[in-house]
């Protein structure tokens, strides 16, 4: 009776013993087959997303690069209102106020022909800084931060008359480009004021 009620204990524990690493080296095997697979998936989808926003991006940019030109226009222009508005509030003697107001009254007319002629090209920064950096910060307020009898000196008028003659050849001969429409002489140009008036 001894053996008929012996249940093989050993046996069953070890069946169950190996149904367990079964299980687990199937799970194993079955979460790096699925791992994979969903990296794959994930990976298409990130490569189509990514291409989607590259395409998005480039028309994007493509549209706010002519917004950025009529913005550097508008400061231009509004640069030269208040240089003018400068000149006005302050007593200046009336050949130099006429001397600087000649050359905004050219930047003010030769600025939207180079916006239009060449928008993207060097010769348009290059202009645009004249009327931004150049004839306000390092020409007019200059000027005006001189005492009254320093600007009433012949020598200060006759640098301001001198510079002011400089800037407007270099206008004239940039308007004369314009009608031209030569490239590779803009970008010449466009070297020689960067060099001539330190913008």
């Amino acid at each position: 009776m001894k053996d008929t009620n012996k249940i093989p204990y050993i046996p069953i524990i070890g069946g169950l013993f190996i149904l367990l690493i079964g299980y687990f080296i199937v799970g194993l095997i079955g979460g790096a087959v699925g791992g994979v697979i969903a990296g794959i998936i994930l990976y298409a989808i990130m490569t189509k997303t990514n291409k989607t926003d590259e395409n998005t991006k480039k028309k994007t940019d493509a549209e706010t690069i002519k917004p950025n030109n009529e913005s550097t226009l508008d400061t231009s222009l509004e640069s030269l209102v208040k240089a003018n508005l400068s000149l006005r509030k302050n007593i200046v003697l009336p050949k130099v106020r006429d001397a600087f107001e000649g050359v905004i009254d050219a930047l003010v007319d030769i600025l939207p022909k180079v916006h239009e002629a060449i928008p993207d090209g060097e010769l348009y920064w290059v202009v645009n800084r004249i009327a931004t950096e150049y004839l306000p910060n390092k020409s007019i307020n200059p000027y005006l931060a001189l005492t009254t009898t320093e600007q009433q000196s012949e020598e200060n008028v006759s640098k301001v008359i001198d510079s002011v003659k400089a800037m407007m050849a270099e206008l004239s001969e940039v308007s004369q480009l314009l009608t031209t429409k030569n490239a590779n002489e803009f970008n010449i140009k466009a070297k020689f004021l960067q060099h001539r008036f330190n913008v």
